[in-house]
């Protein structure tokens, strides 16, 4: 009977562990998105500076060897990259695209859904079409990518990947990126405005 009651406390304590490290870990998530508001309010703040800010604080945070936002172009038949943070090398890149057509189980599935998380992104339905052009050249397992939303639609997805390993994606994290995307949302809105000033 005591060792029942001490594996039992037991199994509490760890739970309780497991809590408080949510619990902080959302407190770290929303102190880094009240800064990226903050940030993105700044009247000198340029859109490519603002995605640099957003794709190293969701690498930093979410411990992402891979960080890019993708917007559709003018006619929506591509997704171009605005930029990707490469955590390794400390370094940001932009420029590419992926047609819009290519691989339309994972397109259909951001359309569908404000965030598409897949640990075995090779095996799952919605992103192994990337396999053998993406995932597998790139060292790339798991895949989270969340809707940017605007005024008039969906705009793009920011896109995570974890590479080296399959990665269980935690509860929090998810809502993490989506609000990152609806960030750069409203940054790429405010860009578009100015453009037309």
């Amino acid at each position: 009977m005591a060792q029942d009651t001490l594996n039992g406390a037991s199994g509490n304590i760890a739970q309780d562990t497991r809590v408080d490290e949510l619990v902080a870990r959302v407190k770290r998530c929303n102190q880094e998105l009240d800064r990226l508001l903050e940030v993105q309010s700044l009247p000198a703040m340029r859109l490519e500076e603002f995605l640099q800010e957003v794709c190293c604080t969701a690498s930093r945070m979410l411990a992402l060897a891979r960080v890019s936002v993708w917007v559709f172009t003018d006619d929506r038949d591509a997704l171009r990259c605005l930029n990707l943070y490469l955590n390794e090398d400390d370094r940001h890149v932009h420029g590419g695209t992926t047609p819009h057509d290519a691989p339309p189980g994972y397109f259909d599935a951001l359309a569908s859904s404000r965030v598409v998380d897949v640990r075995d992104a090779r095996d799952d339905p919605r992103t192994r079409e990337f396999t053998e052009t993406y995932l597998r050249p790139l060292n790339v397992f798991s895949v989270m990518g969340a809707q940017i939303p605007t005024a008039i639609g969906l705009h793009g997805v920011i896109c995570c990947e974890s590479t080296g390993a399959a990665r269980a994606w935690r509860a929090d994290e998810a809502p993490f990126l989506a609000s990152l995307a609806a960030l750069v949302g409203l940054a790429c809105e405010r860009a578009d405005r100015a453009r037309i000033s």
